[in-house]
């Protein structure tokens, strides 16, 4: 029986990311009387009802174990957004004033996280049965040595398309709270976690008649003080949409310009050239020309 289980996990395990909801951030060290959270990542471009969800541990065989622990009835996620589900919603908010309230989910039951690892999955319930949507574990070997006995700390993964159950694709927050929930990720990663080092390599090129002259770099600096909702679009030159980002993916992808990430990477574009509008919330729109060379 138990071969035929660990059969049927991978099948399961083998078919995701083509799912919409991945997990994003694990808090299962919460400082001193603090509150364990996960945080899952929509990635869709449309809301998505939680009524079919739950939250689940799994056993090493891909089985789970204890009781499955839903998620609240009647809320849809936004799509692109980042959201949190809590054992205290109220904990959460006062420890993080920049978690969004209406983004943090407290569950009636909660599946408490082993301090010494774990493993979490992300239940769909679908024709009668409960299949494994996503999952992510949580290891003492993730943190950095100095920080195995120490709380507080988060787990973030590093872009939240990367894979969930790749233990590569998570690390440790790099500036404080040293947690994020709701908002974007410290860890601004490529894909396959490759920095560009050398100073001179430049990836863009900006239109010097674009609005207000605005480069790239400027927008990314832009995004990155503002605290305002942000929204980017990426056009090519024939006015087609290419790319759209939400706000976590936007602050995403421009925290990783500002430190020398790929953005062909980032963004999943090829070489060319492209428009790039940017849109802050209470503020005003800016475009410039892009020129993204695949690294």
């Amino acid at each position: 029986m138990r071969k035929s289980l660990i059969v049927l996990f991978f099948i399961i395990s083998s078919q995701l990311y083509s799912q919409t909801l991945v997990f994003n951030e694990l808090m299962a060290r919460p400082q001193k009387g603090g509150a364990e959270y996960v945080e899952l990542a929509n990635l869709s471009d449309h809301p998505i009802s939680l009524d079919a969800f739950s939250l689940s541990l799994l056993a090493k065989d891909g089985t789970t174990k204890g009781k499955r622990h839903s998620l609240p009835k009647g809320i849809s996620v936004p799509p692109l957004e980042l959201f949190v589900l809590t054992e205290d919603k109220q904990d959460i908010l006062s420890r993080y004033p920049k978690a969004s309230e209406s983004l943090v989910f407290e569950l009636d039951s909660w599946p408490r996280l082993s301090d010494n690892g774990c493993t979490i999955a992300l239940l769909e319930y679908d024709s009668g049965k409960h299949i494994v949507h996503d999952y992510a574990s949580h290891t003492k070997a993730l943190y950095p040595y100095g920080l195995k006995s120490a709380y507080g700390y988060a787990l973030e993964k590093k872009s939240p398309s990367l894979k969930s159950h790749v233990l590569s694709n998570w690390a440790v927050p790099l500036e404080k709270p040293y947690a994020s929930p709701t908002w974007s990720n410290s860890i601004a990663s490529s894909e396959d976690g490759e920095w560009i080092e050398d100073e001179n390599t430049d990836e863009f090129s900006s239109d010097k008649d674009a609005d207000d002259g605005f480069s790239p770099k400027d927008l990314a600096h832009m995004i990155v003080s503002h605290d305002c909702p942000v929204l980017s679009v990426v056009y090519d030159l024939r006015g087609l949409q290419q790319k759209r980002f939400g706000d976590y993916q936007t602050r995403l992808w421009a925290k990783g310009l500002l430190s020398r990430t790929s953005l062909s990477r980032l963004m999943g574009l090829k070489s060319g050239l492209y428009i790039l509008y940017v849109s802050l919330k209470d503020a005003d729109h800016y475009s410039t020309m892009i020129k993204i060379v695949d690294q």
